[in-house]
């Protein structure tokens, strides 16, 4: 059940650069807008169905205050990265997000990293390159690279809010998500206000932004962060090649971004690591 809400999570941020790229606002205004909807859903679902009275100490606050922070900024590399470079590219390369993770986890969780996971991730990453050496894109070679230096910066970020949430153990994932929801929102709203899209934002947008708010993040952080709690973060990483794959499909349907045989291939190998990888 856990996994299954990973994969869930998962499966929803694979469609978000379809959002973005239609909501035709700058990536500082999406991830403030994503990030504010979600905190209010989320201390309205804390209070009213959850009435979680936990108590959070000074250092759990400080580490989900950080993980916001790291959150919001994250956020704003990878809406840039789809400025530069096809939805597809960007999705790939950030989520190479795994790789960091498991990294991180032996060094500060002291996880163990199996031969079975090693081969697991060699064989992701060979799928992952033969998706993204196959993905066209309309932009320039200059353009192209920054949407992917975008992106890894921004998967660096990604895998560091992972490893830290890891180390928090007894708050629940709604506490969670609201404190990085709520720091994320206040981190990026100098930003928002510097641009004035208070007072300009189009009505076509707000469906856009509701959506982002409402499922991409406060239903997808809260299915993602209660699954995570009780799944290794060796696992957690592989399930994240679950997004770039949605990512590719959908931006070959919808934005008829091309798929090629190779990407297909590709894809159907890191999904066969993923299975391997959590099965027990």
């Amino acid at each position: 059940m856990n996994v299954l809400k990973i994969i869930i999570a998962m499966t929803i941020w694979g469609s978000i650069g379809l959002f973005v790229r239609t909501s035709g606002l700058s990536p500082f205004e999406v991830a403030f807008f994503r990030a504010f909807i979600a905190s209010i859903c989320l201390i309205f679902i804390d209070k009213v169905f959850y009435k979680n009275k936990e108590v959070v100490n000074k250092k759990e606050v400080m580490l989900l205050l950080l993980c916001g922070v790291l959150m919001g900024l994250n956020w704003v590399l990878l809406f840039t990265a789809y400025q530069y470079t096809t939805i597809s590219i960007a999705s790939i390369c950030y989520d190479f997000a795994p790789i960091f993770v498991v990294m991180l986890a032996s060094i500060f969780l002291k996880e163990k990293i199996t031969p079975k996971t090693i081969v697991c991730i060699g064989f992701s990453l060979v799928g992952l390159f033969m998706i993204a050496s196959n993905t066209g894109t309309s932009t320039g070679n200059s353009q192209h690279i920054k949407g992917i230096l975008f992106a890894m910066s921004g998967a660096i970020l990604y895998s560091l809010v992972v490893v830290i949430s890891l180390t928090i153990k007894n708050v629940s994932s709604i506490k969670i998500s609201t404190y990085q929801m709520v720091a994320s929102s206040i981190v990026l709203l100098p930003f928002v206000i510097q641009s004035n899209i208070f007072f300009n934002l189009k009505l076509n947008a707000i469906p856009i932004i509701l959506i982002l708010g409402i499922v991409h993040t406060c239903l997808a952080y809260i299915l993602y962060f209660s699954g995570m709690k009780k799944t290794k973060a060796n696992t957690v990483a592989i399930l994240g090649y679950i997004e770039p794959i949605t990512a590719v499909v959908l931006s070959f349907i919808v934005l008829h971004e091309p798929l090629t045989t190779m990407q297909i291939i590709g894809g159907v190998i890191v999904l066969g690591s993923t299975y391997v990888i959590i099965k027990k």
